[in-house]
């Protein structure tokens, strides 16, 4: 087990094939993974193109967007996000993004589906999901 300590330098911790290297991995990932899902899962869906054109990865920005790709029933999230985190490392950035035009309106309540949105919804529960990544991975948490 590791305990992660807000602010503290964690450069001595990240031998590449030490234990808390691949710790700080697996809650990178399941914190991005749980991330993405949420957010695909929430969006609303008519046709499934909102959901089939979010997109994850690391360390870049990917904003295609493919008006044939549909996921109306969010099976995808699981795959593409363990596509785009393998080679996850510690201090990799982690983006999530969807490219469509009208995204923005769905997320401001322009669906009966989703009136509260997906992204600021799912931001809101960060804490949660952090902290439930860590039990999981049995992380303590020092604040």
């Amino acid at each position: 087990m590791i305990a992660l300590e807000a602010g503290r330098d964690l450069s001595s911790l990240l031998d590449e094939g030490g234990s808390a290297f691949h710790e700080i991995v697996a809650m990178q990932r399941a914190i991005a993974t749980e991330v993405f899902e949420r957010v695909v899962e929430r969006t609303p869906v008519d046709t499934g193109r909102a959901r089939g054109n979010w997109r994850i990865a690391r360390n870049e920005i990917d904003d295609r967007v493919d008006v044939n790709e549909f996921d109306p029933d969010a099976s995808e999230p699981p795959a593409k996000a363990a596509e785009a985190l393998e080679g996850l490392r510690p201090g990799d950035s982690v983006n999530i993004t969807n490219g469509l035009p009208y995204i923005w309106s769905l997320e401001h309540g322009h669906s009966r589906q989703a009136p509260e949105g997906m992204i600021l919804l799912t931001a809101a529960e960060f804490p949660g999901i952090v902290e439930h990544a860590a039990a999981t991975l049995d992380v303590s948490l020092v604040r």
